[in-house]
């Protein structure tokens, strides 16, 4: 379906979004795993999906984002995913995929193929064992997930990376996850949890906090691509929310969202600055 056909008349972006260079857009907050820190619910209720129209018209709206991250819920269950990648695709926006890698999407696979130089992956797995992963998602599929990220990274070498979210529960497990990611050869990004309701995961220590920042630089330093973008070599955090939630100090550091470089939609067309702030800026019909 060609996009002019799909947009109807789109809401004015707002001075915020007019600047907007990237797009961050959960499709749905369906998900096969129940992990225990995931922001979704922030969004309760779940279940909810973005229509395919609803999505064209954000695209619409911010013509001057060439960044397009669509994650969920689990994206790869929407099923006008590969319409949502194409429509981007079209008027050359990049288009980065968030899964947990519980499903292999062969459409998908042969619309990245199609535009290798616009697309990439990021999955998130927020354990290194088997048992691990089942407390940590509730899911019994540890080795599916490994053989699908091992699938992914043959087919987008380059264009893959594993997200760990840290928390107290899964802190054991950072070692084993960055094992994982140096095997595939994927670069590993390091999230902090934010404690939201809804959530059942516990926040780090402050400890745990700093020992996230020594771990990344000694992986660094080391050749390796570790990094974690919400914490500096100090301890201190550097995104201003997680700061809050944490009664940390904030240091000073480049943030997207603040600057109005990024915009984020929920699965029900909601306009915040980010993911993880609860304010809503609009609302995209």
């Amino acid at each position: 379906m060609a996009h002019a056909q799909i947009a109807q008349k789109a809401a004015p972006p707002t001075q915020a979004s007019s600047k907007a260079s990237a797009v961050t857009i959960d499709i749905n907050d369906k998900c096969p795993r129940h992990c225990i820190f995931c922001y979704n619910a922030i969004n309760r209720p779940l279940n909810r999906v973005m229509p395919l129209s609803q999505f064209s018209r954000i695209l619409d709206s911010l013509p001057q984002a060439k960044r397009v991250e669509i994650g969920g819920g689990e994206p790869l269950l929407h099923r006008d995913l590969v319409k949502m990648m194409n429509l981007c695709f079209s008027e050359g926006r990049e288009v980065n995929i968030s899964t947990g890698a519980h499903i292999w999407k062969q459409s998908m696979i042969t619309s990245a193929r199609a535009h290798p130089e616009l697309f990439s992956m990021q999955v998130n797995l927020p354990a290194g064992s088997a048992e691990a992963f089942k407390q940590m998602t509730g899911r019994d599929d540890f080795e599916k997930v490994l053989s699908n990220i091992s699938r992914f990274a043959k087919e987008f070498p380059k264009k893959l990376c594993i997200v760990f979210t840290a928390c107290h529960e899964n802190m054991p497990q950072l070692s084993s996850v960055a094992g994982i990611a140096r095997s595939l050869k994927l670069p590993l990004d390091i999230g902090i949890y934010i404690p939201v309701k809804g959530s059942n995961a516990t926040q780090l220590l402050p400890e745990e906090i700093f020992s996230l920042s020594v771990f990344s630089a000694a992986q660094r330093a080391a050749g390796i691509g570790v990094y974690s973008p919400h914490v500096v070599k100090n301890g201190k955090i550097v995104c201003p929310v997680i700061s809050q939630h944490y009664e940390s100090d904030f240091q000073s550091g480049f943030c997207p969202a603040q600057s109005g470089d990024t915009i984020y939609f929920d699965a029900r067309g909601n306009a915040k600055a980010c993911e993880f702030q609860s304010k809503v800026m609009f609302r995209q019909e």
